[in-house]
């Protein structure tokens, strides 16, 4: 009878191993959702704000404000439709045909990688994962006070 090598230098064994899980058994891990705080908006920021943002909204196109992201502008055409990358209008404006994008205008196009996290941010749902914005004081929207201050 063949001797297994394993055998020679192991051990016999009898069987598999408990709690052992060979490779085939493994599921690969979950990949955490894409954040849009931390990673969609910091390429929109770079990218695309300069353009849609209050003092010039390109397109009539406000990408500073989640709402108005989400709608979109001029074109009539919902920038992101959650859940459905192929009908949103936003992806097919920065996805490249033929090397040129339409968006950014006059610029090179998003990385690949960029649009690939774009695109799995809208398929996950498009969710606005920004912390809270906390309360902004001015004199005509001051502080209250539970109790008074030192």
């Amino acid at each position: 009878a063949a001797l297994c090598l394993s055998a020679l230098v192991f051990g016999p064994t009898i069987g598999p191993v408990a709690g052992v899980l060979h490779a085939a058994d493994e599921a690969p891990p979950a990949a955490p959702p894409v954040s849009y705080h931390k990673q969609v908006r910091p390429i929109f920021q770079a990218r695309c704000q300069g353009c849609h943002q209050p003092a010039k909204q390109g397109g009539e196109y406000l990408m500073t404000s989640f709402a108005r992201l989400l709608k979109g502008g001029e074109s009539g055409k919902t920038a992101v439709v959650t859940g459905k990358p192929e009908g949103s209008h936003l992806l097919h404006e920065i996805t490249p045909k033929d090397g040129k994008a339409a968006m950014p205008e006059g610029g090179e196009p998003l990385a690949a990688a960029e649009i690939a996290l774009i695109r799995t941010w809208i398929e996950e749902g498009a969710k606005d994962d920004s912390p809270a914005v906390r309360a902004q004081y001015d004199s005509a929207h001051p502080p209250t006070y539970s109790h008074a201050p030192v």
